[in-house]
């Protein structure tokens, strides 16, 4: 639905564009001007359908335990390609400085367009949610240790704990439903690794959805318990608050950065007395320095420290920020050197755990609702 939206969106802005030739400027007094905002509708309704489907349908296809990982690739690939749009208008202002654009000026690039998405669109609809990978082996290896093998898993060598989650990884796939027979296997196995793999595929066979969020919560733990004196109601969260946590606070930090980003440039360039030409510069450079804190953001967090990743992430950006500010009017000519680099530590930083936090949302939400919580 949102690909057809979107070719939709992208056929009408065609059929007007190889109309009439008249500027740009007039557009506020074309007769087709509501044409111009049913593209935008459908553009908008089509892109918030289709990058929610693909989000949801590419978590759910996704191992957790390299989702962290896969889902940083993707946010690194949006952040490549998010400079080229700017490169190549900066360079088409630059050509046409001096001349009126007409309409049809943007034909080509319509054009060029329509045909990507059409490309794009064909495989994409053989895609569907059962592509995507069944409930019980969606979770990754180091899940075993919710289960009542968690003891036993911990006093073992990380040598013996890979090979008796390998066996598991392969029992699951095969896992029955006869539960009793399972647990007279586990009676008569006196092998400690014996007994905590089938202990382990009864609860798989259970179900290990509660379970894993729990191990999750648990595995941050420590972490949180240094935490407990500034938050003191935090040992009452459950797994299920963490989406609605991690939601509201997306809204605070998104409205904060929306006030530093609305006037930030603005104020380098008139305030601080950074040129055009150096800002554009940084501009350029700022995703490739972003695709970098993502790479380290997902190389950390593979460690199950992503808790520790987004919330030093955010004080580091926080911390940041408030220098640049404090630092405002105590130096004179070298501020501009010195805000800059900051302003740079405080986007980075607060880009950075982005796809940590994505995945931490879609670990703790269930499977029919992360849609929902992605588009909220």
């Amino acid at each position: 639905i949102g690909a057809t939206m979107l070719l939709v969106a992208l056929s009408i802005n065609l059929f007007f564009t190889f109309g009439e030739e008249k500027n740009i400027s007039d557009l506020e007094t074309m007769s087709d001007q509501w044409a111009i905002w049913a593209v935008i509708m459908f553009w908008a309704c089509g892109s918030a359908f289709f990058s929610t489907v693909l989000i949801a349908l590419f978590t759910d296809s996704t191992p957790i335990s390299s989702r962290s990982w896969y889902i940083s690739l993707l946010f690194m690939n949006s952040e490549f390609v998010s400079f080229v749009g700017p490169l190549i208008s900066l360079c088409v202002n630059k050509h046409r400085a001096n001349e009126d654009w007409k309409r049809s000026d943007a034909e080509f690039v319509l054009m060029s367009a329509l045909v990507v998405m059409i490309v794009v669109s064909i495989p994409l609809t053989k895609v569907d949610d059962d592509k995507a990978l069944e409930d019980r082996k969606i979770y990754f290896r180091d899940s075993v240790v919710a289960s009542r093998g968690l003891s036993l898993l911990r006093r073992m060598q990380p040598d013996e704990r890979k090979s008796v989650t390998r066996r598991q990884v392969e029992k699951v796939t095969q896992c029955k439903s006869n539960k009793n027979s399972m647990r007279e296997e586990h009676d008569d196995d006196d092998d400690e690794l014996g007994n905590s793999a089938s202990e382990i595929e009864i609860c798989h066979c259970e179900g290990l959805e509660d379970e894993y969020k729990n191990f999750l919560f648990e595995t941050q733990r420590p972490f949180i318990r240094r935490l407990q004196r500034v938050f003191c109601c935090w040992d009452h969260v459950s797994g299920n608050a963490i989406p609605m946590i991690i939601v509201f606070a997306r809204l605070i930090i998104t409205t904060a950065n929306g006030f530093t980003g609305a006037y930030i440039q603005s104020y380098f360039v008139s305030e601080v007395g950074v040129s055009q030409t150096a800002w554009d510069v940084l501009r350029v450079l700022t995703p490739f320095i972003i695709v970098a804190g993502y790479f380290t953001c997902a190389i950390r967090a593979a460690s199950n420290a992503r808790i520790q990743v987004i919330f030093s992430s955010y004080i580091i950006a926080l911390i940041s920020l408030f220098v640049m500010v404090l630092l405002n009017g105590l130096l004179d000519k070298t501020y501009a050197y010195i805000s800059l680099p900051l302003y740079i530590l405080h986007d980075v930083f607060m880009q950075r755990a982005a796809p940590i936090e994505l995945s931490v949302l879609m670990d703790y939400s269930p499977k029919a609702k992360r849609g929902m919580w992605f588009t909220l």
